[in-house]
């Protein structure tokens, strides 16, 4: 039990980290363009979006983890091109899809 929780503990932490690069970025193009007439809030606005899409993401690893065979190195191209975000770069998306690997393997 104690290797699961290290390994889902990886996923998290690789989830985290994503979040956080989205975060940055986001932050970085809005010191490039015209400030928007209504601020955005970390806190409010991108937070609890990130939230939202982190639970999403937990749900369905948990419904995928379910059938077993669902992850896999052969689906790393398909989960490449269906997880879409201009902020998330490939790496990002590689460390993401092999913490899942991870624990997949540990089951």
């Amino acid at each position: 039990m104690g290797w699961t929780l290290i390994l889902w503990s990886v996923f998290f932490i690789a989830q985290i980290s994503a979040a956080k690069a989205i975060q940055y970025r986001y932050k970085a193009e809005l010191l490039t363009r015209e400030i928007p007439t209504r601020p955005i809030d970390l806190q409010s606005d991108i937070r609890p979006e990130l939230d939202r899409l982190s639970s999403d993401i937990v749900e369905l690893f948990a419904t995928v983890l379910q059938r077993r065979s669902a992850i896999t190195e052969e689906r790393r191209e398909r989960f490449m091109s269906a997880l879409q975000n201009r902020l998330l770069v490939e790496a990002e998306k590689d460390a993401l899809f092999d913490a899942m690997l991870e624990v997949r393997r540990s089951q």
